[in-house]
């Protein structure tokens, strides 16, 4: 079994699972994941809060964070502490964001790096950094700009897309608290 740091952030896409989704949370809480985003935005508001109940479940019998994902509204409701944003999704709903004890946003640039400190964020993930499936034909950023990004931040940075086991030395290099990854978690790695 594969096993991960302390300095990852497993990202969801069911779409990547080979079997079962929870099945493979799980698979992944033993891998030592402690932290991970329910990234599943696309689906039906009310879908996506029973999914994260399931995963809150399985999440609090490994203690593991829990990171609720762009259905502000619903996480605030139910009495999720952690969510992480794309950065419009932040600006929308700037009036929710102090009903959570942990905000990520999501940034592609020193200047929506500076936004997310001034919305209170408590990190930010950027990217993506190397190339990725999920960004097909759009070029990566890169280890420079990440590490300009990384100098340039007041709140910890987390590297993002492309990310695999081989490269992830590169991201804590360039001055990133960590590294996020959904395909190579995601994917029959275990």
């Amino acid at each position: 079994m594969c096993m991960f740091d302390e300095n990852i952030i497993a990202i969801t896409n069911r779409k990547l699972v080979q079997g079962d989704f929870l099945g493979q949370i799980e698979k992944i809480y033993q891998s030592g994941v402690k932290k991970l985003i329910l990234r599943e935005k696309d689906l039906p508001p009310e879908a996506y809060v029973s999914l994260a109940l399931k995963v809150q479940e399985i999440s609090l019998a490994y203690h593991v964070q829990l990171i609720w994902h762009f259905f502000v509204e619903e996480a605030a409701e139910q009495g999720a502490e952690c969510i992480h944003l794309p950065l419009e999704r932040a600006r929308q709903y700037k009036d929710y964001l102090k009903n959570f004890i942990s905000l990520g946003i999501s940034a592609h640039s020193i200047e929506q790096v500076k936004e997310a400190e001034a919305l209170g964020a408590d990190y930010v993930t950027f990217g993506h950094v190397f190339e990725t499936d999920c960004k097909k034909g759009l070029a990566p950023k890169g280890i420079e700009a990440l590490c300009k990004v990384c100098r340039a931040s007041n709140i910890p940075v987390y590297g993002l897309g492309g990310i695999t086991l081989e490269n992830r030395k590169e991201v804590m290099d360039a001055g990133a608290a960590g590294y996020c990854m959904m395909s190579g978690v995601m994917g029959s790695f275990i």
